[in-house]
């Protein structure tokens, strides 16, 4: 029998990731990842590491600011970075109160903005939350997903996730649904051939 004691400080469910709050977020609330607090809990996700990355302003690129330590976390849509980070470069509050779920269940408000994240030399455009203190310093999903970039679980890093997928018009019907007026003169051909032939 096993008897073996879980370390103080670690979660009960062994690191596993905790379900998100999907049913949250298709209510048009988003679900964030883990606070500090969660973080001092031992509420963490398993195979969790830090980036460094680069904020700029999309209209004036010379304003950024270099964030040494961004936790990477996919249970998150939005990336999230601190406002005053934000407002040195001028980043406007675009939308304004709006209702994020943290891990913890608990319902928070912040504003969102654009800005441009650049990770070596992978770089997007994407929408940004305005953390506030107590807030993680967060890469979410939607922005690894501009960046084309996927975990590499095993060595805790962002590796490039390939070619983007895109729809092949060489298929006949998505071909005669974006040109339509082919298949019209096609039956107008067929007519004429077989009228031709009698």
């Amino acid at each position: 029998m096993n008897t073996k004691r879980r370390p103080k400080g670690r979660p009960a469910n062994n690191g596993m990731q905790r379900p998100a709050l999907r049913a949250a977020a298709d209510a048009g609330r988003w679900t964030a990842g883990v606070t500090l607090s969660d973080r001092r809990k031992g509420v963490a996700r398993m195979g969790t590491f830090y980036v460094k990355c680069r904020i700029e302003n999309p209209i004036d690129r010379a304003r950024s600011v270099v964030l040494q330590r961004v936790l990477v976390d996919t249970g998150s849509e939005f990336t999230w970075v601190p406002e005053k980070s934000l407002e040195r470069i001028d980043i406007p509050r675009e939308k304004k109160d709006v209702t994020f779920v943290l891990a913890n269940g608990h319902q928070v408000t912040r504003s969102v903005g654009f800005a441009i994240i650049r990770l070596d030399k992978y770089f997007t455009v994407d929408e940004v939350v305005f953390a506030e203190p107590g807030d993680l310093l967060l890469l979410g999903a939607r922005t690894l997903e501009g960046l084309n970039l996927t975990i590499d679980p095993g060595r805790r890093r962002l590796v490039a996730a390939g070619p983007l997928p895109a729809a092949s018009p060489t298929s006949r019907r998505l071909t005669s649904a974006l040109h339509p007026t082919r298949k019209k003169r096609r039956a107008g051909e067929r007519r004429a051939v077989s009228q031709n032939r009698r």
